[in-house]
């Protein structure tokens, strides 16, 4: 719709809870040695600095994998770690901790921890301080009921405890503050350690990696099993990623794939920010095991051969389309500075006398700009499903007198664009909400021209705002990744070409037809 749908984001509405005793400082290795260790300072020692303070147990011994990429992710925070006791923090042990972190490789030492230590995390938690549990340590601990009580901890999971093809992280709610902008993962050694005893927290899902069964034309969903959920108690947050990936070992051999372990430390230094009421700052790194980039061409679900789930595509939540309604602000004051249009077509190189597409053109913002650059030979066709955009760009061409713009009435599945005439195709802000998006990128293939005389290659350009940055103002649904976008565009027959990144808040992706 050229337009999209900005919000005060999760991430900017947490800056008013957050405490203003709360400054961000720099985890440095050495501190995250001394975790490794055992000699960090004690949590008073630390108090005297300012700074997200995240506690983690002492004892997680060399043959067991301390979360090296959530460290990592936690140092460009700002964060730093204190090493907590061995045999259980008591209540002294946690005053000042903004966040108890309580990875997969803690679960024996948990299991150990007496029902003292789980009252003191309690009370802590509901005093406001957060808590994020990870792997096996969601599992350890079955007779503490307090545990079992602040986790939301229901049932042991019911699927094995090795699925044969391992499981698909499910994401369903794309737009809380953890799982914003990430689309279902596949963990091909990961399995349910957990399941969450209500259902209003749960934010993904773990799905046994199964494909349908041969010659079933119609085949029931999997069933998933909660697995990463969050919820507050009295004043505090906790967040739970109930997933093992290989029981955490450290042996390259026996290790999930890096991606897949990587995705979860994201995932988990992101849950840390957030239960510690701080703003989102962790970006979606590249290279996740993204469900999209493994499904054939003409699938569309959570698992191979089966159907996707309603408003969603390849893993990707699909966004709701602007209605015409909100036209004016297509045309806000800082779209300019914001969106640069000039810049970008500029650093599109459009020739004159081509065809070009402003696919969900709404009422022109670009369609005109490419109508003085195609020129009097050119043609910009402007296709829209909602008729008021369209009426709004005629009134437009008539007061201007355009006559190389023809606008087009799409359907969601169909931009009718003529077959092999188009020279440029553009999408501004508009891939995210389409309805079918396998379908009209069919369609799209079709209408581009076929290189001949020497003319360029006909292009596919979409512009979207960066789902892997969570300061981009503007609603998760409403954002892409890079990756996400390559994975569902490149199936349908297009070669990525390049990325452009000079915007402030967006990406220009440019393909071209196989």
């Amino acid at each position: 719709m050229n337009g999209g749908s900005f919000s005060r984001s999760p991430e900017r509405r947490l800056r008013r809870q957050v405490s203003p005793r709360l400054v961000i400082v720099s985890l440095t290795l050495a501190s995250w040695l001394c975790v490794r260790h055992g000699e960090c300072p004690s949590a008073s020692a630390q108090d005297a600095r300012d700074g997200m303070n995240v506690g983690v147990p002492a004892a997680i011994d060399a043959g067991v994998a301390w979360p090296r990429g959530i460290a990592a992710a936690l140092e460009a925070a700002g964060a730093r770690l204190t090493s907590l006791p061995e045999a259980g923090p008591r209540a002294r042990d946690l005053d000042g901790i903004d966040a108890l972190l309580l990875p997969g490789g803690s679960a024996e030492s948990i299991g150990n921890w007496g029902q003292e230590t789980f009252v003191a995390i309690e009370e802590a938690v509901q005093r406001g301080m957060g808590l994020v549990v990870t792997g096996r340590a969601a599992s350890a601990a079955a007779g503490a009921e307090g545990y079992s009580r602040l986790l939301s901890r229901g049932k042991p999971p019911e699927a094995p405890v090795r699925p044969p093809e391992g499981i698909v992280l499910e994401v369903t709610n794309q737009s809380h503050p953890v799982t914003q902008c990430v689309t279902h993962l596949v963990l091909s050694r990961g399995s349910p350690t957990a399941e969450c005893s209500r259902e209003d927290g749960v934010i993904g899902r773990s799905v046994a990696g199964e494909k349908a069964p041969a010659g079933d034309r119609d085949p029931k969903p999997p069933r998933g099993l909660p697995a990463v959920w969050t919820r507050s108690a009295g004043r505090g947050r906790v967040a739970v990623i109930a997933i093992d990936l290989d029981g955490g070992k450290t042996d390259p051999a026996a290790r999930a794939a890096e991606a897949e372990s990587r995705a979860l430390d994201f995932l988990t230094a992101r849950a840390v920010q957030w239960v510690a009421g701080r703003e989102i700052t962790i970006r979606i790194p590249t290279g996740l095991p993204l469900l999209s980039a493994r499904l054939g061409p003409l699938e569309a679900g959570t698992l191979p051969g089966f159907p996707p789930a309603r408003g969603f595509h390849r893993g990707r939540e699909i966004a709701p389309v602007m209605g015409f309604q909100a036209i004016d602000w297509l045309f806000r004051a800082d779209r300019e500075e914001t969106e640069m249009p000039d810049k970008v077509l500029d650093s599109l190189e459009i020739e004159e006398g081509s065809t070009a597409a402003d696919v969900g053109a709404g009422a022109g913002y670009f369609t005109f700009r490419l109508a003085r650059r195609v020129g009097p030979r050119g043609k910009v066709l402007a296709t829209d499903i909602q008729e008021e955009m369209l009426a709004a760009l005629r009134d437009r061409m008539a007061r201007e007198m355009v006559k190389n713009v023809e606008p087009i009435r799409a359907t969601e599945d169909d931009p009718r664009l003529p077959p092999g005439a188009v020279d440029l195709v553009l999408l501004v802000d508009v891939y995210h909400e389409l309805a079918k998006p396998a379908e009209l990128l069919r369609a799209v293939s079709t209408s581009l021209r076929r290189p001949a005389g020497g003319r360029r290659r006909a292009r596919l350009v979409l512009v979207e705002y960066r789902g892997e940055d969570p300061s981009v103002p503007i609603k998760p649904l409403h954002r892409m990744t890079v990756d996400q976008a390559r994975a569902e565009v490149e199936p349908a027959g297009f070669r990525w070409v390049e990325t452009k990144d000079f915007l402030p808040h967006q990406h220009i992706l440019i393909f071209e037809a196989r």
